[in-house]
C-alpha cells in the first residue's frame, strides 16, 4: 500500500510546474543562470523530487560540485517542507532567525544588514542560501568568505563575519538539534554527552549514535566498598 505521506508530497510537489522550477525555485536557491536549462527539460516540482547528482551534471550539464550540492539540498529542504514553498519563509522576512528557509535573496539581506554591505553583491548566482549555511557540515565562515570575496588578508572583516555567523547559525544549529532530541524524548540516562562545539554546532562522533550511561552493578559496587573498607582498616592497624 502506498505511503500517505509520500502521495501527499507527490500532490504538492506536482502543483509546482516547470515555469516555477525554472524562474521562482532556481532564483531562491541563488542559481539563475540555470534557468533555460531546468526549463528546456520541462523539470517541474515531482521531477525536481527525484533529481539525483548524476541528472545534474549529464543532462543539465551542471558540473561545478558546489552547484550540485546546492541545488540538492534545496530540494531536500523542499522535501522536509512538503514542497509548501512558503512555509516558515514569511515569519523571518525581517527578523535573523530560522536560516534554513532563507533564500539567496534573503541571505544577501543578512549580509547587507551586519555591515558587510560592499560584499553582498557577490553572492549573486552563487548557489548560497539557508539550506546550505544550515545542512551543508564542508560550509563555514571560509566558505562564505570565498563567496562573497572578501581578500584573505581581510582579518578584522573575516573576524566580524565569523562572529555573525557563529551567532546566526550556531544558535539555530542548536537549537535544530534541541527540536530533534526532543522529537525522540530521550531518558536522562540515554542521552548523548555534551561535546566541545565551534560555531557549526556540537560535534558528533563517526557512528552519531547516542553513548549510552550503563547503570552501575550494585554486586560490584557492594565488592568495591567492602575492598575499600578493609583497606582503610589496615592502614588504622
Amino acid at each position: 500500500m502506498n505511503n500517505p505521506l509520500s502521495v501527499c508530497r507527490l500532490s504538492k510537489a506536482a502543483d509546482l510546474d516547470h515555469h516555477w522550477v525554472a524562474k521562482a525555485w532556481l532564483s531562491d536557491v541563488g542559481l539563475p543562470q540555470y534557468s533555460q536549462a531546468f526549463h528546456t527539460h520541462l523539470v517541474d516540482g515531482r521531477m525536481l523530487n527525484s533529481l539525483t547528482r548524476r541528472d545534474l551534471e549529464r543532462h543539465l550539464n551542471i558540473t561545478k560540485k558546489f552547484h550540485q550540492v546546492s541545488l540538492l539540498l534545496g530540494i531536500e529542504l523542499l522535501q522536509s517542507l512538503d514542497f509548501n514553498k512558503e512555509a516558515r519563509r514569511t515569519q523571518c522576512e525581517h527578523q535573523h532567525e530560522d536560516p534554513l528557509v532563507w533564500t539567496s535573496h534573503r541571505v544577501t539581506k543578512w549580509i547587507k544588514d551586519i555591515d558587510l554591505k560592499e560584499y553582498a553583491d557577490s553572492l549573486l548566482s552563487s548557489g548560497v542560501h539557508g539550506a546550505v549555511m544550515m545542512l551543508d557540515p564542508s560550509f563555514n565562515t571560509d566558505s562564505m568568505a570565498t563567496a562573497l570575496g572578501i581578500p584573505s588578508n581581510k582579518h578584522m572583516v573575516r573576524r566580524h563575519l565569523d562572529e555573525e555567523m557563529m551567532a546566526l547559525i550556531g544558535s539555530a544549529r542548536w537549537a535544530q538539534m534541541f527540536m530533534y532530541s526532543m522529537c525522540f524524548n530521550v531518558s536522562a540516562s540515554n542521552r548523548a554527552q555534551p561535546q566541545k562545539a565551534g560555531w557549526a554546532g556540537p560535534e558528533f562522533s563517526r557512528s552519531h549514535s547516542l553513548q549510552i550511561r550503563r547503570k552501575p552493578n550494585p554486586r560490584i559496587l557492594k565488592h568495591r566498598d567492602h575492598k575499600r573498607v578493609m583497606a582503610i582498616e589496615l592502614k588504622m592497624q
